[in-house]
């Protein structure tokens, strides 16, 4: 595997600041071995390094120079990663076992912890953590849905911060080439204001360019999907909301009305979920006496759900990102446990 030990393209520069602190939880008394991440010094275990990372070995295996620097006795050996993806990645490698110690990586439960995967994911393809890599994948496969079911089930339970978590999932999957993620994060990012996709993909966006990801590259891309999804959501998700009541229903129509004034006062478009203001306008409730008559309502429903569909299927295509059933294949290929083959 040691093809997810490629280095990024562009080296990172992280200032090293005249006084260093020890990690808290990742300076281990007996350990031989430090490392310097910015301001932060790690103290671990080389062997177990060496054993669980192909490119840690092959970089240690070397006779150091005599001029290597030492902190307290110890070699220091400094990376030139961002610290918070040192900190996630160094946790979720050597704090594997004892509860009262166990790393959050191994105890995500939910999307707050979505910087610390994306940290781990781009450090163990880095360094060639096979184990690492693969358990961050799982977590990304249950966060990107496949499906537009999946994504119906899940679309509400958007992750913290999210724009700018989705920008830093582009960052993962352009660095470790998880295209199979691609079309869902794109498509959440393509959604967002104008304003924002401009914001996120600022060439000198602090986070994303220390993490080695040009968000430049995805302005225009993002742009013109934007476009592209919005003139799908008019001409064919809110085609049925635009017809008349069939039979001349005024409190249907009224009903119609207000729906689409709803999804014109946003500035950006809904596509995929434009279909709540559909169900919202078809429910009556003591707040909103008026509904969608049952027949238009249903009529309705099968059409937005319809286009809706072929919508979902042509995101691959919006991005150029090929064919689903090959993002398919390689989703499988990088799931699957080595000891499968």
């Amino acid at each position: 595997m040691r093809s997810h030990g490629t280095l990024p393209h562009t080296p990172l520069t992280i200032p090293r600041p005249g006084s260093p602190t020890h990690a808290k939880s990742l300076w281990f008394e007996d350990g031989n071995i430090v490392f310097q991440a910015g301001s932060t010094l790690y103290k671990v275990y080389r062997g177990m390094l060496c054993a669980r990372s192909t490119v840690f070995q092959d970089m240690l295996s070397f006779p150091q120079p005599d001029h290597i620097e030492h902190y307290n006795g110890y070699p220091l050996i400094l990376l030139y990663d961002h610290p918070k993806d040192v900190d996630a990645f160094f946790d979720a490698l050597f704090n594997t076992t004892a509860p009262s110690t166990l790393s959050a990586f191994w105890q995500v439960k939910d999307k707050a912890h979505f910087e610390i995967v994306t940290s781990v994911l781009r450090l163990s393809n880095k360094y060639d953590v096979p184990h690492l890599r693969r358990r961050a994948l799982q977590y990304l496969d249950d966060w990107f849905p496949k499906t537009l079911q999946e994504f119906d089930q899940y679309h509400r339970k958007t992750l913290a911060g999210q724009e700018l978590d989705n920008f830093m999932a582009l960052s993962a999957a352009e660095i470790c080439n998880v295209q199979w993620i691609l079309p869902v994060a794109l498509y959440r990012c393509a959604t967002f204001p104008i304003s924002i996709i401009f914001d996120r993909t600022r060439d000198d966006d602090a986070v994303l360019v220390a993490r080695g990801f040009q968000a430049g590259g995805f302005r225009e891309q993002l742009l013109m999907a934007h476009d592209t999804l919005a003139e799908a959501e008019r001409a064919d998700i809110w085609a049925p909301i635009q017809e008349h009541c069939h039979y001349e229903d005024m409190e249907c129509n009224a009903s119609k009305l207000a729906c689409l004034s709803s999804l014109l006062k946003h500035s950006q478009p809904l596509s995929l979920d434009a279909f709540d203001c559909w169900e919202f306008h078809g429910t009556m409730t003591p707040m909103k006496p008026q509904r969608i008559c049952e027949r238009c309502y249903l009529v309705g429903k099968e059409e937005i759900m319809r286009h809706r569909q072929e919508l979902w299927d042509r995101i691959p295509t919006i991005f150029g990102l090929g064919q689903r059933e090959d993002l398919d294949v390689a989703r499988s290929n990088d799931l699957a446990d080595d000891n499968d083959s």
